[in-house]
């Protein structure tokens, strides 16, 4: 596996308030407790890939300081295992939009989390197919 695989880029991070309400109110979506994934699948798009966004609300996690330390490990497994999933969407030549959701009221281990994520994206690759 190439190092490039392994980064997570600002063309990777899911953006703009029309996308993102697109995804909320047109996409699909699915629990991994403590993890809710919404997400939307856009076939045959000139931007071929994987776009993540990831929340952890304030009503969940009450301390700043845990809020992104969760949204850190959340990012931080992603992109140590999203290469099954950005390569089946990439060789279908569509775009695939996510949003990550913490729905927990404790902060994650990242093994835990590990396992929760590989999960989540082997239900992915199960829907899109």
């Amino acid at each position: 596996m190439d190092t490039t695989q392994l980064s997570f880029g600002k063309q990777e991070r899911l953006c703009g308030e029309l996308r993102i309400n697109k995804l909320f109110e047109q996409g699909k979506s699915f629990f991994v407790y403590p993890l809710r994934v919404c997400w939307m699948y856009l076939p045959e798009t000139e931007e071929a890939g994987v776009q993540i966004m990831v929340s952890v609300p304030k009503k969940k996690i009450r301390k700043a300081v845990h809020r992104n330390r969760a949204r850190r490990l959340i990012k931080e497994t992603y992109r140590l295992s999203k290469s099954s999933l950005l390569g089946e969407v990439q060789e279908k030549n569509g775009q695939l939009l996510l949003a990550f959701i913490w729905m927990s009221e404790k902060v994650p281990e990242f093994n835990d989390l590990e396992t929760k994520i590989h999960e989540a994206l082997r239900i992915l690759r199960n829907k899109i197919t």
